[in-house]
Order: structure tokens, then C-alpha cells, then sequence
């Protein structure tokens, strides 16, 4: 039998729209009319923006071919790659029966979208921030432009050194092709000789700059001189944990205490403290404390609020100034120190009794007011203005008792004159006016107006008036005979 008839290119399948980059690759198969045999190293010529590139035999099938392109960086073709033709050289591709094949690409596959950047993003400038002295808290902006767009992933890092110590400006916005990197400076930074800055970006956490095809951007940076660029944030130092301590009640203008603080970064004078936060517990106009601005010395300014009885201590927030910086806010701490306060009052839950009571019988209860929290009190009788009936009371504990039973028709008041003792040794006194109250009370005897009736008496029975032994209204008795 004879065969001369040559295999052809039915179709060419092409790889899906997409936007290829470096290290991806790119395939296409050619379908063809019958069985061929490969030999030799025949490849595909792909057209990739101005540059023909060989895409080689990667595989085969009975009647098929693979050729397949990868990617290189710089690679870029934005309208869609281009097939030229398969080149044999100096290979073959045949079928059986030794016809060679005919390489015309038909039905070749729509390649508009199959498009190719591996160009990566370059870096056009770098901006730094204009030479002065910084302090804190201002910013060190910093910016870098590039060739294209990018996509920002996570938060890249500038890195900067200001003195011996090393910061980073994160990355805050992006404007057109530019990013924007940022640093605040803060308390302690110190640079008189000016900034250094990183010749590339740190990435961290999955961070990236990439343009939209998903090229990693350029990462050298050429920056700008900074010895311009300085900083001096160095604050003055308020000594934490600072104690002091003031009695209550001091009078206005008692010395507290001088707070300490130190300035380690310049010579300068501290100065202008100042009391950012107060106390002022009784609410009025005036706080518990000043400050002298020179010194730091710190005096009592409102006596009323200095109550031990209502708060034990005070923290007074304050910041200082070397001219230049001022200070971290920082805390003190004012505690009150008790005095011992005396009572200021007695009362009595009840100041009468009523006449004919038991020895020993209850008047009332005896209290005492005092600022001093957590006291205890005894109670006596003593001598002293109103004393004039403390012999006929007792008191028991807080109980004032009556020594004796009374009769409201011979007396029905008595003054007495108590004393209540803290358990710290400080009393007070007091006149209490004890009242005997009157009880309606029985006949205890009768006795007749007359002491003779005469012998003839009326038949009919005849009223006489009797009157009683106790002093009670009379009532006639009709007597009977």
C-alpha cells in the first residue's frame, strides 16, 4: 500500500486568559490529522511582546505535540501572545509511513487574553523628611515612587536608625505609584548627628509590594542624605513611685514633700511643673494640693480635704519640663495620716421615765458622734455644770439606768451630767435633762369628813362624802343603815 498523504495541524490548544509571570509557563498543543513520530527537537516559536521565544517539546501523544514556555523576568506582552510557527531543527515529525508533516497552525486557539508581565515594579525615587530638628511627636515621613502601580499586602517596614537605636516607619497609605511610610518619634529617641536609613524594606508576616500581575517590586533603595534629618526627643524623668505622707486637717500651705526628676538628655533646667491631675474630695473650688513650678515643692492648699476618716491617700498625676521636652505624665502618691479626733456629741435615745419605775430601770441608750472612724466609747457620770442628780442614775455599759424609783408628784426632773472616752483617751461632755413622767395611781386608804353622826338618823339612806388617803379627786360613798 502506499501513503502520500502528509499529516496536517487540525487545532492548536491554547492556555487560559490569564496574566503569566516570571517562573509560570505557558502551554500549547498541536492536534494533528493522523499518528506522527517525533525525532530530534523541534519547537514551538511563541511571540511575547517583541521577542520570538522558543516554547520546546515537553510531551506527545499518538497524534499530538506539547510545547510549553515558561516565563522569564522581563518578560512582557499586554495584548496577548503570538504563534509563528513550529520550527523542526534540524528534527522531525512524521507519520508512519515517512510523510513529513505539514506545520501550518490551524484553528489556533484566541490568544488576546494569554498575557505576560514579568517585569518587576523598579523603584523611581525615595523622599526623606526635610532637615530640622525633630521632637516627639512629630513624624519622619518618608515616601518611595514606582515605575508602576503596586499592591500592598501586610505592612512592610522602613527601617531607620536615630542614634544607637533602630525604628521602623510603617507603611500608611498609598498615592498613585508612591508609598508612604511614617514614624513618630517618641520619648527617648536622640539623634544630633542625623537619621540613618535602610537601603531596602522589610517584610514581615506575609508582607508584600507587588504590581497587578504579581511581580515582587524592586527592593534597593537609593536614599537621599539625612545628616540634616535630627531628633531630640529626650524627656525629662519624673522618679516613679514617689510616696509621701501629710497629716489630716494640715492647714494650707504645710510642706508635703519636693518631687524628684531627672533630665538625662540635654543640661537644661527642670521646670514649669505642673499638677495634671488633682484631688479635691469636698468638691469646692479649691484643690487639695499645689505645686511650686520652679522647685517641685509640693504644699497642703485646701485643709477641708485632708479627711483621713474619707480617704486614706491621693495620686496626683504630674509632668515636668526641661524647656524643650516635657516629661511623661507620672504618679504620686499623698497618704493622709490619721490624728485623733475627739467626739464631738453625745445623745440619748430617750430622756424620760415613767414614776414608780424599778431600781436599775432603763432610761435610754447612750451614743457618741465623732469623725474617728472605727472608735469605741465608754460613758460616765460625772462632775461638772447640770451634775446636780448623778447620784440617782447609772449607766451600764451604753445604757443609762436610774438608781433609785421616782415619784413624779415630789420630783419630776433631774439634770445629770455625762462624759463619753474614746478608746483613744480624747472625751466629751454633756448636760442631759432626765424627765419623770406622770402614772394615774390607785386609792390606797378612806377617811370620813366627820367623825360623829347624830343618834337619829333618816330612814332613807344619806350620802357622805369620804375622801381618800392618796391625793385623788374625793367621790361621795352612799352609806346604808
Amino acid at each position: 500500500m502506499i501513503d502520500g498523504i502528509r499529516p496536517t495541524i487540525t487545532s492548536v490548544a491554547v492556555p487560559a486568559n490569564d496574566t503569566y509571570i516570571a517562573g509560570e509557563t505557558l502551554s500549547f498543543t498541536a492536534n494533528f490529522s493522523e499518528n506522527i513520530t517525533v525525532a530530534g527537537s523541534p519547537y514551538l516559536s511563541v511571540q511575547v511582546g517583541g521577542s520570538a521565544l522558543q516554547a520546546p517539546v515537553t510531551s506527545t501523544t499518538a497524534n499530538s505535540i506539547t510545547f510549553t514556555y515558561t516565563v522569564a523576568n522581563g518578560h512582557l506582552d499586554a495584548d496577548g501572545v503570538g504563534l509563528n510557527s513550529i520550527q523542526l531543527a534540524g528534527g522531525t515529525i512524521r507519520d508512519a509511513a515517512g510523510n513529513d508533516a505539514i506545520l501550518v497552525l490551524n484553528n489556533t486557539g484566541v490568544l488576546t487574553g494569554v498575557l505576560v508581565d514579568a517585569v518587576a515594579p523598579s523603584i523611581n525615587s525615595v523622599t526623606v523628611p526635610a532637615d530640622k530638628l525633630y521632637t516627639a511627636p512629630e513624624t519622619l515621613d518618608f515616601s518611595i515612587t514606582y515605575s508602576e502601580p503596586v499592591i500592598v499586602t501586610g505592612t512592610p517596614v522602613l527601617g531607620i536608625t536615630i542614634g544607637s537605636n533602630l525604628r521602623s516607619a510603617a507603611y500608611t497609605s498609598t498615592s498613585g505609584n508612591t508609598l508612604n511610610f511614617r514614624y513618630t518619634i517618641t520619648g527617648g529617641d536622640l539623634d544630633r548627628d542625623g537619621i540613618a536609613v535602610a537601603t531596602s524594606l522589610t517584610f514581615t508576616g506575609g508582607a508584600s509590594i507587588r504590581d497587578a500581575a504579581g511581580n515582587n517590586a524592586a527592593n534597593t533603595l537609593t536614599v537621599p542624605s539625612t545628616t540634616g534629618v535630627l531628633v531630640d526627643a529626650v524627656r525629662p524623668i519624673i522618679t516613679a513611685g514617689q510616696t509621701f505622707s501629710i497629716a489630716e486637717n494640715s492647714a494650707a500651705g504645710t510642706a508635703v514633700g519636693t518631687v524628684a526628676g531627672i533630665d538625662p538628655g540635654s543640661s537644661g533646667t527642670l521646670q514649669n511643673w505642673t499638677i495634671t491631675t488633682n484631688a479635691n474630695p469636698n468638691g469646692n473650688a479649691s484643690n487639695a494640693f499645689t505645686i511650686n513650678a520652679a522647685t517641685g515643692a509640693i504644699t497642703v492648699n485646701d485643709a477641708g480635704d485632708l479627711d483621713y476618716e474619707a480617704n486614706t491617700s491621693f495620686t496626683l498625676t504630674l509632668t515636668v519640663s526641661d524647656g524643650v521636652n516635657t516629661s511623661v505624665a507620672t504618679t504620686i502618691v499623698i497618704n493622709i495620716t490619721d490624728v485623733n479626733e475627739p467626739p464631738t456629741d453625745i445623745t440619748l435615745s430617750a430622756n424620760s421615765i415613767a414614776e414608780n419605775n424599778a431600781v436599775n430601770a432603763g432610761v435610754g441608750t447612750l451614743s457618741t458622734t465623732s469623725a474617728q472612724g472605727g472608735a469605741t466609747y465608754t460613758y460616765t457620770l460625772v462632775n461638772g455644770t447640770g451634775d446636780t442628780d448623778n447620784s440617782q442614775f447609772t449607766i451600764s455599759g451604753n445604757t443609762l439606768q436610774a438608781a433609785a424609783s421616782f415619784d413624779y408628784e415630789t420630783k419630776n426632773s433631774y439634770s445629770i451630767r455625762v462624759r463619753t472616752t474614746s478608746n483613744t483617751g480624747l472625751t466629751f461632755e454633756k448636760t442631759f435633762t432626765v424627765n419623770v413622767t406622770n402614772v394615774n395611781e390607785p386609792p390606797t386608804d378612806i377617811t370620813l369628813a366627820r367623825t360623829a353622826l347624830r343618834k337619829t338618823m333618816p330612814s332613807t339612806p344619806t350620802s357622805v362624802t369620804l375622801v381618800p388617803l392618796h391625793r385623788t379627786q374625793a367621790q361621795p360613798l352612799l352609806i346604808h343603815w
